[in-house]
């Protein structure tokens, strides 16, 4: 039975039965995985998955910037190699996120 009045906000089909159904698709979106950087402890590179484009800030447990990087929607790497072990300061400037890393 139907109400003149009523107000659908769902898409119903009609099955040929005496009763209908209610159908919803959920879709996902891949490209919102949350910001993560590894490893952790790092070598040679550093990973960066980001659900947007950002500017990543690197800088030394003194607070000294080593870098200043721009940083892509989905996977970047950065070449690592050539930094002195330590711990890093990692801050993204869209995001404000921080994160501490160590180099070995």
């Amino acid at each position: 039975m139907y109400k003149e009045d009523c107000e659908v906000s769902k898409s119903l089909v009609n099955t040929g039965l005496d009763s209908l159904s209610n159908e919803e698709t959920l879709q996902l979106d891949d490209n919102l995985k949350p910001l993560s950087v590894f490893p952790n402890p790092f070598q040679n590179y550093i990973s960066i998955q980001s659900p947007q484009k950002d500017q990543m800030v690197l800088k030394s447990v003194e607070g000294k910037i080593i870098g200043i990087y721009n940083i892509e929607e989905g996977l970047t790497k950065i070449n690592s190699s050539f930094f002195n072990d330590g711990m890093y300061i990692i801050t993204f400037m869209n995001q404000n996120k921080t994160f501490k890393l160590i180099k070995q």
